[in-house]
């Protein structure tokens, strides 16, 4: 047993359980001690723990794992009945290892507001303002042939919020605050969220931390210079305990339409129109005049035989139902093809 007083620790290694970095048995001695704080070490991101240990020297590893208890750290571990120590259950400690014991992280859990392959303008969801407008148009063959130009405010400033549940299980503490940051696209965002899980929420009181806890957190992406498709985002939400922080991320794909350039103005669609914006990965968005964005992943191209027959159909291509698009069909070599009447014009 080794105790380092000043740091409130105690390190139980099991007889004849510390083995050299070639394997074989190691009767030198162990030092437990500290790191001194903003140690770069890697750690993870928005992990932030009171105190870094390590066992020295580098290269000894204990088999089994050696038991570490401390006083003065918050984290995971069995609490002693007086609240004054808690020891490591599962795994244990190697020699040559920076360590921490901090309150576990929130569970996140992405909320599927938007799914990952397709966007729509939302009241609820997203504050979006829409109006449309039919100018005077025509008919022909008794059918109306007239324009409708569609407006969005959340394609005019493409400004998408980013949301996740950070999940507390019952018994294991609550932080006294929650901050979220959002990075879309690579870029870290300006904007970050704060709840103060310390102030009781009015007509509700303060959360119960014997009770399963949830709170809602979200992020707003500036999206105005990005083209219309499919990024990649991450949420970090960073819980600030007493004297420790601890960070967990939601990630996920978000779908943007911008329309802040649109040549009918800014948040303006043509309703009949649809427009293909190509993707870094390959993929298309198919961005539909009714503001509505969907995301069409490439396919297997399939084994034609050396004439297929192309048949076509009009659009829209790839809505909502899909299976309305141009394909192209393959011929059984056993039934001839028919060749489709072509009307030729010619000028004299």
């Amino acid at each position: 047993m080794i105790t380092n007083s000043a740091l409130g620790v105690t390190l139980t290694i099991a007889p004849n359980s510390a083995f050299a970095a070639d394997g074989t048995p190691y009767t030198g001695q162990v030092s437990i001690g500290s790191l001194p704080a903003g140690t770069p070490i890697g750690l993870p991101a928005g992990f932030a723990p009171c105190q870094l240990l390590v066992v020295s020297p580098t290269g000894v590893t204990f088999n089994p794992p050696a038991q570490l208890a401390s006083a003065r750290v918050v984290g995971i571990g069995q609490v002693s009945s007086d609240g004054a120590c808690i020891s490591t259950l599962i795994g244990g400690v190697p020699g040559g290892t920076a360590l921490a014991m901090t309150p576990r992280h929130a569970g996140m859990v992405e909320r599927k507001t938007q799914p990952a392959d397709i966007f729509n303008p939302s009241a609820l969801g997203g504050g979006d303002l829409a109006t449309s407008f039919s100018p005077p148009g025509m008919r022909e063959l008794g059918a109306a042939r007239g324009l409708t130009f569609v407006y969005h405010s959340t394609t005019a400033n493409a400004r998408p919020i980013v949301d996740a549940a950070a999940q507390f299980g019952a018994g294991l503490g609550l932080p006294q605050t929650l901050t979220s940051r959002l990075t879309l696209a690579n870029v870290a965002q300006q904007s970050a969220s704060m709840t103060n899980l310390s102030t009781p929420v009015a007509g509700a009181g303060p959360p119960d931390p014997g009770r399963d806890n949830g709170v809602i957190q979200a992020g707003v992406a500036d999206a105005t210079n990005l083209v219309s498709g499919a990024y990649r985002y991450s949420l970090l939400t960073i819980g600030k305990f007493t004297c420790s922080a601890v960070g967990a991320q939601a990630t996920g794909t978000l779908v943007v339409n911008n329309q802040a350039k649109s040549p009918f103005g800014a948040g303006w669609q043509l309703a009949e129109l649809q427009k293909l914006e190509k993707q870094a990965d390959g993929s298309l968005a198919i961005v539909e005049g009714n503001g509505r964005t969907l995301i069409a992943h490439p396919e297997q191209a399939p084994d034609f035989l050396p004439d297929p027959v192309y048949v076509r159909v009009s659009g829209p291509f790839l809505g909502a139902t899909a299976g309305n698009s141009s394909r192209a069909l393959r011929r059984s070599s056993a039934t001839p093809a028919r060749e489709t009447p072509t009307a030729r014009s010619t000028s004299m």
